[in-house]
């Protein structure tokens, strides 16, 4: 088991996103844009702005459910999981909101409420 400050806690006032492989903390709960998207693994959140505790992978375009859009695979810095990927460029206008943003997969990722984050 790894302690707050190896995994880069970020806020002990919230719920908080960790990876399901080895506790490191991702994202805030409240910086989910949306739960509605699907993965490769089933249901994904779009997460707002920055995911800590990650890495992008290189560069690759994708044709998703909404077109084509180039994305990088997010990873775990601390286990290397896949945990999901972030959007760098949509090519359809209506999509746009998606740019920077990262897909977390449901599978990867667990929620730790805010009182096991303290404890």
């Amino acid at each position: 088991r790894y302690n707050s400050a190896e995994l880069g806690a970020i806020d002990d006032s919230v719920d908080v996103m960790a990876c399901a492989a080895c506790s490191a903390h991702l994202a805030l709960s409240s910086s989910v844009l949306s739960r509605s998207f699907q993965g490769q693994t089933g249901r994904a959140s779009l997460i707002e702005g920055r995911v800590r505790n990650t890495y992008d992978g290189p560069l690759e375009d994708r044709v998703m459910l909404t077109g084509l859009t180039t994305v990088r695979d997010t990873h775990c810095r601390v286990c290397k999981t896949v945990l999901g990927w972030k959007y760098i460029k949509a090519y359809q206008q209506s999509e746009g909101y998606k740019e920077g943003n990262v897909v977390l997969e449901r599978s990867r990722f667990v929620r730790l409420p805010k009182e096991r984050v303290l404890g």
